[in-house]
């Protein structure tokens, strides 16, 4: 896998990852599409989403695209097909804390042709990969809903451990390997 990226602590210099079949990069005004919109109004898209309860249109989606530009603690990323360019997807850090080591994800499929097919799975390991090779983080977590077993079934084959359960809500993390590796081969 090639990837393309800013300063190693500075989420805002990142440029892209890329994938054998997706390319990851910080999502923009000017990629919020009329289909990217009926994605998030979408009931069988949005079942699991913060906005399933509110019919989103195109001003509300470039506000929250904006609301992620310049931010040190935050990252929001499209999901794109290499092939044609199509956004299939996001992916999000709501919660990035470099001090404590710490990142909060979520990831989404709109595209429901591209469901089940691993996108979800290349996006995913390389995000991880960039939130601790290049952010240096040491944890990564995701929330999901106990009703949804096709996320929890992607974040297991990705590595993540559930950790916690609360209110229809499971809590997955994972820890960066090598500061597992690190840790077991300090003396008892």
């Amino acid at each position: 896998m090639n990837n393309t990226l800013g300063q190693p602590n500075n989420i805002t210099g990142l440029g892209g990852l890329a994938g054998n079949r997706i390319i990851l990069r910080r999502l923009r005004v000017v990629d919020v599409t009329q289909r990217y919109v009926d994605w998030l109004n979408d009931p069988e898209v949005n079942r699991f989403l913060s906005v399933k309860d509110k019919h989103q249109d195109m001003d509300m989606v470039k506000k929250y695209v904006l609301s992620y530009e310049g931010e040190n603690n935050k990252l929001l990323l499209g999901i794109f097909d290499n092939k044609n360019n199509l956004h299939i997807g996001n992916i999000t850090f709501s919660s990035i804390n470099q001090d404590h080591g710490v990142g909060v994800i979520g990831i989404a499929i709109g595209e429901k042709d591209c469901w089940g097919r691993g996108y979800a799975t290349e996006a995913l390991l390389l995000v991880v990969d960039f939130a601790f090779a290049k952010l240096k983080l040491q944890r990564l977590e995701a929330g999901v809903s106990e009703d949804n077993s096709p996320s929890q079934k992607l974040f297991k084959k990705v590595g993540f451990e559930e950790c916690e359960r609360a209110n229809g809500k499971l809590k997955f993390m994972i820890s960066n390997s090598e500061e597992k590796k690190n840790a077991s081969k300090k003396p008892v």
